[in-house]
């Protein structure tokens, strides 16, 4: 069941991504007290929408652009995923 996770955040989310391996970006490590983790973010989630975009069929170094050049508040479509 996807669901909207909202974030504000002044440095870091506090995840990593890794490539799926049939296409989609996924958490592979959630920092422990992250913004991330206290909004429910998981390892295992897929990241489906990151601020409106759609990340679904994203590469790696696309999303990974994306993740890096948001500002601070954002809006994430994730769905548990493993």
């Amino acid at each position: 069941e996807p669901r909207q996770v909202h974030i504000e955040k002044k440095d870091t989310l506090g995840i990593s991504i890794t490539p799926g391996n049939c296409g989609g970006i996924y958490v592979c490590n959630v920092k422990e007290g992250s913004v991330a983790q206290k909004a429910g973010l998981r390892y295992g989630d897929q990241l489906l929408e990151y601020n409106g975009v759609n990340l679904r069929c994203a590469t790696y170094e696309q999303a990974a652009k994306i993740l890096k050049e948001s500002g601070n508040s954002v809006t994430i479509l994730a769905q548990f995923n493993p």
